[in-house]
C-alpha cells in the first residue's frame, strides 16, 4: 500500500498555518490534519521558550503524541497527511514522516498585527467574548512590552532556524489560497519528475549501472564508483529505469559509517531525491553513528544535511584553501 505524503506547514505565530493548512486541506482529496494546538500542553517545552530559542534544540519538545497519531495514519488509506506545525525537519522524531517541509515566511511586524487582531479584536460568535481575558489596552500594552523586552528576539531567531531546512518558503504576505496553490503547484512538479517519497526504488549498484552512474557524474569518477560498487557500497535511486542520483557508503571513518559521496542528477535536484538517498542510508548503516562531510560554500548539501537530522561536529581548514571541510554525524537506530 502506498503510503500517504506528509506535508507539514510551519512559520511563526501569526503566520498563517491553520488558515493555509485550512485552504490546502481543502483542495485535497482524501487528505487528513494534524494540528499541533490540539495537543495543549502535553507537547510544550520544560522551560520558557524564549530561554529555548537561545540553544534552540526542536528534540527538547513532547512530540510524541504527535509522532505516534502520523504513524497511526500512515497505516490509513490516505493520500495526504498535513501537519499544522511549527517545526518541519527540526524535531527528528515528526520529521521523519515529512516528505515536504513548507516555511511560511513573514515579517515580524505582519505577524505581529496578525496576533493582536486574533487575540484582541476577534470575537467569538456565540459569546461576543475575545479570545483573551484581558482585553484592554492595558492588557495589550503589557503583551507589548513583554514583546519588545523578551518575545521578539525569540521571533527573530525562528527563521534562521526554519527556512534553511525546508523544502519550501513561501510568502506569507499571499493569500491562504494563493499560497496553498503554490504548495500544490510544487507538489505536482515532484509527482511530474518522479519524485522519490520511500525507498522503494533504492537499490545497491551493478557493474551493468555503471555508465549510466557516469552519465549523472559531471567528473565521471570511474574508479570511485567501480570500487563502491564491487564492495556492496554505492546506491542508487531509480524511477521508471532512469537513475536520479547515488550515494556511496563505506565504513572507513573509524570504522563508521561515512558518506563518501551524495549526488542527485542536476534535472531531479530539489525534488526529494537526495533525503531518499539518505533516509536508506540510515536503515542500512552497520553502525550505530554516520558521518558525512562537505565544503562550507556548499549550502544545499549542508542544508540537506540539516534537514535530514545531521548535527555539525567540526571542520578541517587545511584541505581546500578559504573553503573549510565541514563535518556533520547522526545517530541511527540500531
Amino acid at each position: 500500500m502506498k503510503k500517504p505524503f506528509v506535508i507539514s506547514i510551519s512559520g511563526l505565530s501569526g503566520s498563517g498555518k491553520t488558515a493555509v493548512t485550512n485552504a490546502l486541506r481543502s483542495q485535497l482529496v482524501n487528505a487528513a490534519v494534524i494540528s499541533f494546538d490540539d495537543y495543549g500542553d502535553s507537547v510544550y517545552l520544560n522551560r520558557d521558550i524564549n530561554d529555548w530559542s537561545e540553544d534552540s534544540n526542536d528534540d527538547e519538545w513532547h512530540t510524541e503524541p504527535v509522532a505516534a497519531d502520523v504513524e497511526r495514519l500512515l497505516n490509513n488509506q490516505l493520500d495526504y497527511i498535513v501537519l499544522d506545525y511549527p517545526f518541519g525537519y527540526g524535531n527528528r522524531l515528526v520529521g521523519q514522516y515529512i516528505n515536504l517541509a513548507v516555511y511560511i515566511d513573514v515579517p515580524l511586524d505582519v505577524a505581529l498585527a496578525r496576533r493582536i487582531i486574533r487575540d484582541y479584536t476577534s470575537r467569538d460568535k456565540n459569546t461576543n467574548v475575545a479570545d483573551v481575558e484581558e482585553v484592554s489596552l492595558a492588557g495589550l500594552g503589557k503583551e507589548l512590552h513583554f514583546y519588545l523586552s523578551r518575545s521578539r528576539s525569540t521571533y527573530a531567531r525562528m527563521p534562521e532556524m526554519q527556512k534553511p531546512t525546508s523544502d519550501l518558503v513561501v510568502d506569507g504576505t499571499k493569500t491562504p489560497g494563493e499560497i496553498a496553490d503554490e504548495i500544490l503547484s510544487h507538489i505536482n512538479t515532484l509527482n511530474r519528475l518522479g519524485t522519490l517519497i520511500d525507498g522503494n526504488d533504492i537499490k545497491l549498484a551493478t557493474e551493468s549501472d555503471l555508465y549510466h552512474i557516469l552519465d549523472i557524474d559531471p567528473f565521471r569518477r570511474i574508479d570511485l564508483i567501480c570500487h563502491a560498487i564491487k564492495h556492496g557500497g554505492c546506491y542508487i535511486a531509480v524511477y521508471n529505469g532512469i537513475i536520479k542520483g547515488l550515494a556511496i557508503m563505506n565504513y572507513t571513518f573509524f570504522d563508521n559509517g561515512f558518506i563518501e559521496l551524495l549526488m542527485v542528477a542536476e534535472k531531479y535536484r530539489q525534488c526529494g531525491v537526495g533525503s531518499a538517498l539518505l533516509n536508506h542510508l540510515f536503515t542500512v548503516c552497520k553502525t550505530q553513528k554516520i558521518f558525512a562531510s562537505t565544503n562550507k560554500s556548499n549550502e544545499t548539501m549542508r542544508k540537506l544535511l540539516g534537514k535530514t537530522g545531521f548535527t555539525f561536529c567540526g571542520e578541517i581548514d587545511a584541505l581546500d584553501e578559504g573553503d573549510p571541510e565541514m563535518f556533520f554525524f547522526r545517530k541511527v537506530a540500531k
